[in-house]
């Protein structure tokens, strides 16, 4: 059981770590604390007027980082994070320089157009399905190889 935990928050503070990189490159505040889950319509997003309200709209959500995950509690992630940043940094490098070569290919002064957001958000979903296979594969591997050493010394 530990392990699904375990497999399951590092796949969510990695997406985390993604979208901090995403909201630092796009000039926007850290992440907000823990809402409830809730999908926006496309109404909502159509109407939104200035591009960081969009940006929130669009945001990158998960079942299991808001109020109703019966899984994590908001305070799992900080220490999976700073886990991740002390022994993967390249995770948040990779997303960074995502990014930033996106952002460097149209204005790289200032983002103003939705376009350019829902750009950057493909590359969040690209990069963050990337860096889960990996994770998941060394999870994976860290398995076999507990599970040889168990039956070495059986």
């Amino acid at each position: 059981m530990a392990r699904i935990f375990n497999v399951n928050l590092m796949s969510e503070a990695q997406a985390v770590i993604g979208i901090e990189e995403l909201r630092a490159v796009l000039g926007f505040a850290p992440p907000r604390n823990w809402t409830n889950y809730k999908e926006p319509s496309r109404e909502e997003i159509a109407a939104a007027s200035k591009i960081e309200e969009y940006y929130e709209l669009r945001e990158p959500r998960s079942k299991m980082r808001n109020l109703n995950s019966t899984l994590f509690f908001e305070k799992n992630f900080p220490p999976a994070i700073a886990f991740l940043d002390m022994r993967i940094s390249a995770i948040r490098t990779i997303y960074r320089l995502k990014f930033e070569d996106i952002r460097r290919r149209h204005d790289p002064k200032w983002i103003t157009d939705r376009k350019i957001v829902d750009r950057m958000l493909e590359g969040f979903r690209t990069t963050s399905l990337c860096i889960d296979r990996a994770i998941q594969q060394m999870f994976l591997r860290n398995s076999l190889c507990l599970a040889l050493k168990g039956m070495l010394h059986n």
